[in-house]
């Protein structure tokens, strides 16, 4: 038989079969072992045959292995023959690689983005559940009051212009949600410009609305801290409520552009809306015959506050004072006394007012320390529209993912959030040390690809009298959850350390944060958002 070598593109040499051999590593390797098989007392010996084929026996001919001019014959070339002809069978276009048993049952499939799996999946569940105690630790039962029952759970989305969408311009899904719930005239349902039942005459599936151009009206928040709870739900506790028959959440943004807190109070036409929302949310779930809760305020303002320069005191009473009031009236309309829990997003604008002090911030991170008020994120690392005030649709839906995120865990899992903070503050000679309250097995990270690259990472120190002090170095991690400022000099007793109250251009930012991200991201159209704790605007003094 002449030489017939097989070889690849590049001319080289895969299998070789004269007609006294045949050589490919494979079946060298066989042939070896069937050697040492030979000492042991069994023979095994290549036999030429009449046709042209090659086959190996043993003494009681067994046959071990069949070449043949196009084919070789044994069971591990002809379990990979068959994996090969698995693949092949697949469609060119095919999005994933689907595994079966023998009848055609789906054990599991592999695709670029995912494996699923039901091993897979528990894992998964239980890793993000392990993920969500290093982000604050276990239950706790003082929650459970405000716990997420209701087949309806209505989310109000208050607050001035970030709220309700205005210079966002477009919106981002045009697909309605199934598990998320609007009023039938839009997410903003004083769109309908009607009397309050023409306003509410309905509930539909969620999906945002725009109108009026370019600086007109577009996404709100309201869908993607939806899909956000979505998310974790499914990842963390195995709960699917897309198909929406496990309940569904409702939304309504009912603030206004350019109207501060308390001109939207308790008394005026604005809080009326707010009102009319919960109203309606109520009569039409029980039409429905769906029970419902107005569970959840999010109040998205601040900027007003620094136009008018009010103060961080006043500000922060007028907080308490909304979460009360919408509290009693959601009481009275849904006839329980659940506590109502308020979500905040720190604003991070008061360069653009031209104001030094950061007031309204600061009043955020005084009444989230409250029970019943919780503090989802600072804003000054989303992106902005050069403006400096307003949110494109992609910065809109990243905060609506953190409050989503909040919102998850305190409402589902039992768990409040608790802003990334010093917990101590001491000075080592020169040196300012701050130790924040990280969760259990995350760092600190200073961040300069999502945010330019701040003075000193955001950091100042400042004496008694506000002036500011020397910053020697720039500012470092040490450990975990530490970070180090080195001073020219010792500093005198009641220094204060700053952060986030300057920046590069007209918004005050920082560079500090967690990890959190490398364990949580929302992905909405590939944006493959990082949730990472970001450290807020604050000054604090040694502990």
């Amino acid at each position: 038989m002449p030489d017939q070598p097989l070889t690849d593109d590049a001319g080289n040499t895969m299998i070789d079969v004269t007609g006294d051999n045949i050589r490919h590593p494979l079946i060298d390797q066989i042939k070896t072992q069937a050697s040492a098989g030979s000492v042991a007392g069994s023979v095994v010996r290549l036999v030429p045959s009449e046709e042209p084929e090659y086959v190996v026996e043993d003494d009681a001919r067994n046959i071990l292995l069949r070449v043949t001019g196009d084919d070789i014959e044994h069971p591990v070339i002809d379990q990979v023959k068959a994996v090969a002809a698995r693949i092949k069978s697949l469609p060119s276009s095919a999005p994933q690689v689907v595994f079966e048993d023998d009848i055609g049952n789906i054990l599991g499939s592999l695709s670029e983005n995912d494996f699923v799996h039901p091993y897979a999946a528990r894992t998964t569940r239980a890793a993000l559940a392990g993920v969500r105690a290093m982000s604050g630790g276990v239950r706790d039962p003082k929650w459970d009051p405000i716990q997420a029952l209701s087949e309806i759970f209505h989310i109000v989305l208050y607050g001035q212009s970030n709220s309700v969408g205005w210079g966002a311009a477009q919106v981002i899904r045009t697909l309605p949600l199934a598990y998320g719930l609007r009023f039938s005239t839009g997410v903003r349902a004083q769109d309908g410009a009607g009397t309050a039942a023409v306003n509410h005459p309905a509930l539909t599936p969620l999906l945002e609305t725009q109108f009026g151009g370019i600086y007109g009206y577009g996404e709100t928040q309201a869908t993607a801290l939806v899909m956000m709870i979505a998310q974790l739900l499914w990842e963390e506790d195995g709960i699917d409520i897309t198909g929406g028959a496990l309940g569904k959440i409702l939304v309504s943004a009912p603030g206004e552009q350019g109207v501060s807190l308390i001109n939207r109070s308790s008394g005026t036409k604005y809080f009326q809306q707010l009102e009319d929302d919960i109203t309606y949310g109520r009569s039409l779930s029980d039409a429905a015959a769906l029970s419902y809760s107005a569970g959840a305020l999010i109040e998205i303002g601040g900027e007003s506050e620094y136009d008018a320069n009010t103060s961080r005191a006043t500000y922060a009473g007028q907080l308490r004072q909304l979460r009360s009031d919408v509290q009693s009236w959601g009481q009275g309309v849904a006839g329980t006394a659940s506590p109502l829990p308020l979500f905040l997003a720190q604003v991070s604008t008061h360069l653009t007012y031209n104001r030094a002090t950061p007031t309204s911030a600061l009043a955020q991170i005084d009444v989230a320390a409250d029970d019943n008020i919780c503090l989802a994120c600072p804003t000054y690392f989303l992106p902005f529209w050069p403006d400096n005030l307003h949110y494109p649709p992609a910065g809109r839906d990243w905060m609506g993912a953190y409050l989503g995120l909040a919102i998850k865990r305190w409402l589902w899992d039992g768990v409040k959030p608790l802003p990334l903070l010093p917990q101590h503050i001491s000075v080592i000679g020169k040196t300012i040390i701050l130790k924040f309250n990280l969760a259990k097995q995350r760092k600190l990270v200073f961040d300069t690809t999502t945010l330019a690259a701040q003075t000193n990472m955001g950091f100042q120190v400042v004496d008694s009298a506000g002036n500011a002090l020397t910053i020697a170095a720039a500012p470092r991690i040490v450990g975990a959850d530490r970070i180090a400022i080195q001073m020219s000099a010792v500093p005198a007793a009641g220094f204060q350390v700053r952060y986030a109250w300057v920046g590069v251009g007209s918004v005050a930012g920082g560079n500090l944060r967690d990890n959190r991200g490398d364990d949580i991201v929302f992905d909405r159209n590939g944006s493959a958002n990082r949730m990472d704790n970001w450290v807020p605007i604050f000054q604090q003094g040694a502990s």
